[in-house]
């Protein structure tokens, strides 16, 4: 334990004293003064990789000079780490060409030396050479995926550079499966200040992130320009011929949130037959199911047809329609009492001329007298106009 808290704390004192000049390098490449860097991002510099690298070998107690490395260079000369400490040795000196040429040499003898990895993707970076940063960084995330967050966090400068969001999208599609950091990556672009409509291709090819990309659009844009994106994100079968709610049979069409259902309980799932079935413990309004939808404004009717069990004065369930911002009800029915015989609940509701552009539906648990479990399957849903009002 000693000699590892030693080897970490020489580790950081030899970062203190290297990167400002391979900074200094970096700035003569032509980075701005106030760019990032991959080591100040993630806080693993060359040097500490370099070192943990060589990590069986003794380090001085003081923090290491360029004698020092050269020290441990001449004890194992044909270590692994011994690359990536010949690449810090020529940066300790001030010879960041010979640094960066030992470095690449480390790369191409041992693919798997973060040390180089680090410094070549930090260079790439700095000289605007976005694929070049990605293929250092994918490969970091797989040498070293205790610290992936650190490598998404520099992917993310990446997407900075100008044409990085392009090579990050080449990049997704170079495989059939996306890279393991992709899904973090593009939630975390996702809430960054990037635009819209340049994230949206990276959003097509990694669909767990497009439900946090479509909520950002409806915050920025409203439901309506949502929606158009939602549907931009459907196969083609699936998005002709959309009317609310969609998969009104619970058949688990593609789609992500707001427009499709969304799960929110694990005593909800979809039946394989179709369908939806449900447990309810009798305790609290759970949220079972949810959709955002986009009624004009006129009268409907909502119904479903469930069938189930329930215990008298117990647990049941409740549907209810709402304007979706500002909240308010719309209109709600209770289910009790189920049988194993299916049964149509219905209510009517309104949708006003104004301030409700979009609705959500939403399915809870409805507590009883005293807590009983309650059961439904849930076979569809569906919504009418009423008075000839026709949903658009």
């Amino acid at each position: 334990m000693l000699f590892l808290a030693r080897l970490v704390g020489a580790a950081g004192c030899l970062v203190a004293a290297l990167v400002a000049g391979a900074l200094a390098w970096i700035g003569q490449e032509g980075r701005g003064p106030n760019a990032p860097h991959i080591a100040e991002q993630t806080g693993y510099a060359p040097a500490v990789y370099a070192l943990l690298e060589a990590g069986r070998l003794a380090v001085p107690p003081s923090p290491p000079s360029a004698d020092d490395i050269a020290y441990l260079l001449k004890r194992a000369p044909l270590s692994d780490g011994a690359p990536g400490l010949s690449g810090l040795l020529a940066l300790s000196e001030g010879k960041p060409e010979e640094a960066n040429r030992r470095f690449t040499e480390a790369v191409r003898r041992n693919p798997r030396n973060r040390a180089a990895r680090v410094w070549l993707a930090d260079r790439a970076l700095g000289s605007g050479d976005a694929a070049g940063a990605i293929a250092h960084l994918d490969s970091l995330t797989r040498l070293d995926r205790s610290r992936t967050d650190l490598w998404v966090d520099a992917l993310v400068l990446v997407a900075r550079l100008p044409g990085g969001l392009d090579a990050l999208r080449r990049r997704l599609e170079a495989s059939d499966e996306p890279p393991a950091w992709s899904l973090a990556l593009v939630a975390k672009l996702n809430s960054s200040q990037l635009a819209l409509d340049d994230l949206e291709p990276l959003n097509r090819l990694t669909p767990q992130t497009q439900a946090s990309f479509l909520q950002r659009v409806a915050a920025e844009r409203g439901p309506a320009t949502a929606y158009r994106a939602w549907k931009a994100f459907l196969p083609d079968a699936s998005a002709e011929d959309i009317t609310w709610p969609y998969d009104p049979g619970f058949e688990g069409k593609p789609g992500p949130a707001p427009f499709n259902w969304t799960l929110s309980s694990n005593l909800a799932e979809l039946s394989a037959r179709g369908g939806l079935d449900l447990s309810y413990l009798g305790r609290g309004r759970v949220p079972f199911v949810e959709q955002t939808v986009l009624l004009a404004p006129g009268r409907y009717r909502f119904a479903t047809r469930l069938s189930g069990e329930s215990a008298p004065n117990g647990g049941g369930f409740t549907w209810e329609a709402a304007c979706k911002a500002p909240a308010s009800l719309l209109g709600k029915v209770e289910i009790r009492d189920l049988t194993y015989a299916s049964e149509t609940f219905a209510f009517a509701f309104s949708v006003p001329a104004t301030g409700c552009e979009a609705q959500v539906l939403t399915l809870l648990g409805l507590p009883g007298e005293f807590p009983a479990r309650a059961r439904a399957a849930i076979a569809s849903v569906e919504i009418e106009p009423l008075e000839d009002e026709a949903p658009r």
